[in-house]
């Protein structure tokens, strides 16, 4: 179950940074 967990967050981590670094990038252009 606590595998599972830690490849949730890493996926829920991994999604959020590249939302951020993709929403950035469309305000800054």
């Amino acid at each position: 179950m606590r595998d599972y967990l830690n490849r949730f967050f890493a996926v829920l981590f991994l999604t959020l940074c590249i939302s951020v670094l993709f929403i950035g990038g469309k305000l800054g252009a």
